[in-house]
């Protein structure tokens, strides 16, 4: 809920001119205008990671190991994470 709620925010400001207010507060320099270009892109990766998760969640090799005795942390470990990547 906090990372919906964190995504929500800075979704509520106009991105150009929130990215415009971060870089003014911390100084024109290129680390701040990454810092403000990341923060500006941050809800659109967040969604897309929770879409994923709640699709992965739902898939049945989740449940087949839930059954199996995998203890959430594991499951999320190695039925997921490492799924994904192979």
């Amino acid at each position: 809920v906090g990372v919906t709620r964190v995504s929500d925010t800075i979704m509520a400001f106009p991105l150009f001119v929130l990215a415009m207010g971060i870089v003014a507060a911390l100084g024109n320099t290129v680390g701040n205008i990454v810092l403000a270009t990341a923060i500006i892109n941050f809800p659109l990766y967040a969604r897309v990671a929770r879409a994923e998760t709640i699709t992965r969640r739902e898939a049945g090799f989740v449940d087949a190991a839930r059954l199996s005795g995998h203890r959430d942390g594991a499951l999320l470990l190695l039925q997921v994470l490492l799924w994904q990547c192979s």
